[in-house]
């Protein structure tokens, strides 16, 4: 399937958007779109740095599981780290158990799904650029790169 006319179904994020359209429209969508997106992590990002509380990466849980997951449990407290306890959680929440998990919920509903409409797709970080086409993620960039998001800077370097 030609990446740009992948439709997206944005009904099931919004209940007044009620059509499918193109990922590429969704995208710039001023109801949903990047910006607006944006516009949620601005306030997120400030309320963060300003209260002092931690930011927690997918990307870092992907990387290295063990050392973000152990970060995770120091902020919450928790000052005996078991390795075997965060093993068996890196395990427990691994790509390939997750989705099987979720093959295994929608087999027993009679509902399989396609590939594309999981949660959990394909345990790639940054797949998203084979979803889009390169104007989608060039766009995505620029607006990015104006919203100027201190936390979220890491995600432009990615991409030059």
């Amino acid at each position: 399937m030609d990446k740009n006319k992948g439709v997206f179904g944005a009904h099931r994020l919004k209940p007044r958007l009620t059509t499918d359209i193109e990922i590429g429209e969704f995208i710039r969508s001023d109801y949903l779109g990047i910006r607006h997106l944006l516009g949620y992590f601005s306030g997120w990002a400030r309320w963060a740095k300003e209260s002092g509380a931690p930011v927690f990466f997918y990307e870092d849980f992907v990387s290295k599981p063990h050392q973000t997951l152990g970060r995770l449990l120091s902020t919450l407290g928790v000052s005996e780290l078991i390795d075997e306890f965060v093993d068996k959680a890196v395990e427990a929440g691994s790509f390939s158990r997750l989705q099987s998990a979720e093959r295994d919920a929608q087999s027993g509903r009679g509902k399989p799904t396609a590939p594309s409409a999981r949660r959990i797709r394909r345990g790639k970080v940054g797949g998203f650029v084979d979803e889009v086409s390169a104007d989608d993620v060039d766009f995505m960039t620029r607006v990015m790169a104006r919203a100027d998001i201190p936390v979220l800077r890491r995600y432009l370097k990615q991409t030059d």
